[in-house]
C-alpha cells in the first residue's frame, strides 16, 4: 500500500510506504471488531481544495479499501490533513461493519 500527496502548486508528487499508525489502530480495533480482519487500504489521496487560502485551505482526503468480495470508497475533509484522514478512515471501518450487519 502506497501513500501519495499532491501538492498541485508546486507541482510536486511525493509517495510514502503506509504509516505505522494504519498499521496499529487496525490491530487493536480486530480485538473489538474482528469484521474487519479482511479490510485493506488500497489506495490513500490528499487533494488541497484551495491553495489560495494557505494554511486555512481545506483538504479532502480520498480511502479506498476493500475486503475479499468489495471495494469502496470513503472522503474525509478538514483544514487539518491528520482529521481528514482520520474521518475517511473511520467512515472506511463504519461502512464495512454496516455491509456485514
Amino acid at each position: 500500500m502506497r501513500i501519495r500527496f499532491f501538492e498541485t502548486q508546486r507541482g510536486r508528487f511525493f509517495e510514502e510506504r503506509a504509516s505505522i499508525f494504519v498499521k496499529k489502530s487496525s490491530f487493536v480495533l480486530v480485538n473489538i471488531y474482528p469484521e474487519i480482519k479482511t479490510v485493506k487500504l488500497t489506495d490513500y489521496k490528499v487533494r488541497v481544495l484551495d491553495s489560495q487560502a494557505g494554511t486555512a485551505a481545506n483538504v479532502r482526503v480520498i480511502v479506498e479499501s476493500a475486503d475479499e468480495t468489495r471495494s469502496w470508497g470513503t472522503v474525509g475533509v478538514s483544514t487539518n490533513v491528520i482529521e481528514a484522514s482520520w474521518l475517511a478512515l473511520v467512515d472506511a471501518i463504519e461502512y464495512k461493519l454496516m455491509m456485514v450487519s
